[in-house]
């Protein structure tokens, strides 16, 4: 029962890190880099 809840907290605790790497891959692979890091000073 311990390790279920170690897995199911380590989950979460990296779940927002792997949703950012994966709409970072996401956008890399739909989006030219060029514009991307055109626009970044733009949005900052």
């Amino acid at each position: 029962m311990r390790v279920a809840l170690g897995i199911a907290f380590a989950m979460v605790a990296v779940a927002p890190f792997f949703g950012r790497w994966r709409a970072n891959v996401w956008l890399k692979k739909h989006i030219p880099v060029e514009p991307t890091m055109k626009s970044l000073p733009e949005i900052a």
